[in-house]
């Protein structure tokens, strides 16, 4: 196959196309004689150039396929390392809560019980957290804390990884 042109590889292509277009049958058409005429050798002239146009449009959608796909699965890993982040933080804040030692469905009944608060409630509550969380002091009535005497620079490390909580 070396030494053929661009023409007589894209003939042979073409013929094994099942479907082809007006345009590719004139070109196979006239790309398979051995002699044009003049008129016949622009139409051909013409049909090569919209050919490899057309090849350069696919080549060109496919790259933008591409890039688009490349861009969702971008945006996916970014969500999923904000998830896995925020998983994080929640569970750092149970252990800063000291209620790590509790089972799931006592912590899932707790929070149950917090989300049919008043917002005066959560407002106090976000004070309270907010000053433990920025290390002015320790988290209320938290006997492991008393038990193991936990120190206040345990507590600012388990702050700084809620840093964004």
């Amino acid at each position: 196959m070396t030494g053929m042109t661009w023409l007589e590889l894209h003939v042979m292509y073409l013929r094994r196309l099942k479907t082809r277009t007006e345009a590719q049958e004139l070109l196979m058409l006239l790309g398979q004689q051995r002699e044009l005429t003049s008129i016949e050798s622009k139409k051909l002239d013409a049909l090569v150039k919209a050919e490899k146009a057309a090849q350069r449009a696919a080549k060109a959608k496919s790259a933008v396929s591409k890039l688009i796909q490349d861009e969702k699965k971008k945006a996916a890993e970014v969500k999923s390392k904000a998830e896995a982040q925020r998983l994080k933080e929640l569970g750092n804040l149970v252990y800063l809560a000291g209620v790590q030692d509790r089972s799931p469905g006592e912590i899932l009944g707790a929070l149950l019980t917090l989300g049919g608060m008043d917002s005066a409630r959560w407002e106090a509550w976000k004070t309270a957290g907010d000053s433990v969380l920025n290390g002015n002091s320790t988290a209320h009535g938290n006997p492991r804390q008393e038990n193991n005497q936990a120190t206040e620079s345990q507590h600012r490390r388990v702050a700084n990884a809620t840093s964004g909580v």
